[in-house]
């Protein structure tokens, strides 16, 4: 049965953000006038202590997957985070960046969490399907106060322990009994099946970033989902490819993309996967190929498994961008990451190769 998490509605503490917004304009309170941090004004209360180290406050997760300390793209620029123009975007949030200051006003648009939300975004965008989205639910129907405010703990991702608390599970108590579930039971995380694609940046020319202070990726593709494991589950996983002065990288993770559909997918789409039989027959698989007649670059589609040597098995083709046009660059990547997750042994790719029956 679905029951929706209303951020407003979980705890009354969450208004205190508006409160202070009324109080600010009005003059009866005013921030500090020392080491200002665009904060809440009243450092004693827990969702103001809690929120200065939260994600939305830090803006850390990009600058931890960017950073050597981590084995990030930085090992190959050799370019601060912080002299980057990523962190324009990726920085700290105050309460009224996304809190409504209209006395009595506490939302939240769903605009605002899609301006800086750019993969929910492009979900949208790209019209694809999600059984949430399409009954009209917005993004503060499943995030909690936690999510959004933080435990006052200081995480570097949303993948860390203790960083979010939705799950499927949070308001799908129950599951229809059916052969999926039966032989996967909690092993499979829901969305590997139920998540229609991940979305990403494919190809993002890093030159562009440095030079101009802008993006400038090869597309927003889509129609792929890659499994890795996370949590002790078989897991979606996603991709972010980057190129810089004939350096490429690539960077693996856990992901859950708001493309969920009602029906999961047929056993088939899984069992007897294709990439699953090229990695053991050939010991790697071609995730994005450059066309040279059509001069673009071609990303797979389907379910793509993340083998134990993905930092070299999983091959990428890369092109950089100059003077208006791509050209192809290499096969790569130089560098792999993955932070978060790990991927499939060995024996699970030999079981999403081996075919199965079909239905769900």
């Amino acid at each position: 049965m679905f029951r929706p998490r209303l951020l407003r509605s979980r705890d009354p503490t969450a208004l205190v953000p508006a409160l202070l917004s009324i109080l600010l304009m009005l003059g009866i309170v005013a921030c500090s006038d020392d080491d200002d941090d665009g904060m809440s004004p009243d450092p004693e209360g827990d969702i103001s202590a809690d929120f200065a180290v939260s994600l939305h406050a830090t803006g850390r997760g990009m600058g931890y997957w960017y950073e050597a300390e981590q084995g990030g793209f930085e090992v190959q620029t050799g370019i601060p985070y912080e002299d980057l123009s990523c962190a324009g975007c990726h920085t700290p949030a105050r309460c009224d960046n996304c809190h409504s200051t209209i006395p009595g006003d506490n939302s939240v648009p769903q605009a605002v969490c899609l301006g800086c939300h750019g993969r929910q975004q492009a979900e949208i965008l790209k019209k694809l399907p999600d059984v949430h989205r399409d009954a009209g639910m917005l993004c503060i129907d499943c995030h909690t106060t936690l999510e959004m405010h933080g435990n006052g703990v200081a995480h570097n991702s949303m993948f860390e322990e203790g960083a979010r608390e939705t799950t499927c599970e949070t308001c799908h108590e129950e599951v229809a009994s059916n052969a999926a579930h039966e032989q996967h039971g909690t092993d499979v995380n829901c969305a590997s099946c139920h998540m229609e694609t991940a979305v990403t940046c494919l190809n993002c020319h890093f030159r562009t970033e440095v030079e101009e202070g802008r993006k400038q990726a090869f597309t927003k593709a889509s129609g792929w989902v890659f499994l890795g494991n996370f949590n002790d589950q078989v897991y979606p996983m996603n991709f972010q490819s980057v190129e810089f002065d004939d350096e490429s990288f690539v960077a693996y993770g856990p992901f859950v993309g708001h493309t969920i559909t009602r029906e999961a997918r047929d056993c088939a789409d899984c069992h007897g996967n294709p990439a699953a039989q090229t990695y053991l027959d050939e010991g790697s698989i071609q995730v994005v190929e450059w066309d040279e007649a059509g001069n673009t670059l071609v990303p797979a589609k389907g379910l793509i498994p993340v083998p134990p040597d993905f930092e070299t098995a999983l091959l990428h083709d890369f092109a950089p961008f100059s003077d208006g046009a791509w050209s192809f660059l290499e096969a790569g990547p130089d560098r792999a990451q993955m932070l978060f997750g790990a991927p499939l042994s060995r024996a699970q790719i030999e079981a999403l190769a081996a075919a199965r029956g079909g239905g769900r």
